[in-house]
Formats: C-alpha cells, sequence, structure tokens
C-alpha cells in the first residue's frame, strides 16, 4: 500500500510484530546481561505530527540511530531490531550503522534473541555464555 507521496507504508502486522521482538529481546537482555550493562531504547520512530518531528529534531534526534543502547565499562553498543530475516535495515539506518562503526562502536542487528546472545558473548555483555 502506497502513501500520497509514492512511498509504502510499513504493515501494520510488521510492525506490530516487531515492537513484540523488541520487548522480548530486551527483557531478554536484562535478564541475561551483566548487571552493570546499562541498556535502554531511543524512540526515534513511530507517528508524529510535523511541529512535534521539528521539536524532536531540533532537540537533537537522530534518525537512523539503532533501537537499543547498552553501555558498559566506558564503552557504548547498538543493537537495531528487525521483525524477522527479510526485513531490511532503511537507507538511513545502513548509512547510520556504517557511521558508528567506523568510529569503533560494535553494532548488531538482530530479529531474534540468539542473535543478541552472540552480540552478548562476542562482548563480554553476558552473565553467562551457558543461560539462554
Amino acid at each position: 500500500m502506497n502513501n500520497h507521496f509514492g512511498l509504502k507504508k510499513p504493515r501494520k502486522k510488521s510492525v506490530m510484530r516487531e515492537q513484540k521482538i523488541h520487548m522480548e529481546i530486551l527483557n531478554h537482555i536484562k535478564k541475561v546481561a551483566l548487571e552493570e550493562v546499562i541498556v535502554y531504547h531511543t524512540p526515534n520512530g513511530g507517528k508524529r505530527g510535523k511541529v512535534e518531528a521539528i521539536k524532536l529534531k531540533a532537540m537533537g534526534t537522530l534518525a537512523g540511530i539503532p533501537d537499543l543502547t547498552l553501555l558498559h565499562n566506558g564503552q557504548t553498543y547498538f543493537i537495531e531490531i528487525k521483525a524477522d530475516e527479510k526485513s531490511r535495515l532503511s537507507n538511513v539506518q545502513v548509512e547510520m550503522k556504517q557511521r558508528l562503526e567506523s568510529s569503533g562502536f560494535k553494532v548488531c542487528v538482530a530479529w531474534n534473541k540468539e542473535m543478541v546472545n552472540e552480540f552478548l558473548i562476542a562482548n563480554g555483555l553476558k552473565l553467562d555464555t551457558m543461560s539462554v
């Protein structure tokens, strides 16, 4: 389905699925990550009116920033959550991922807990490599 700008609108079912996965992944991280890890969501998505969008941009909202930010021992890590393996990063998200990685940050694109586990283990952020 296209809007009046000729752009495809995200399917509501896909958005709802991504939100569900997002919450599952966030709860999983809180359960298995080291206690010192701080994790938070940057709410860049969703529908906003033009005035609200202008205000948020003026306040520093940056398009393409990954969904979750993890802080640990002076390091910052990012996780972009997608609904499934068929979901693609937008051009803005691809550009931001490249900018972050070229600045030395670790960025993970995930659509399930197993992918997040691999990222947490690879970066020493998980309590126990055996826990789910």
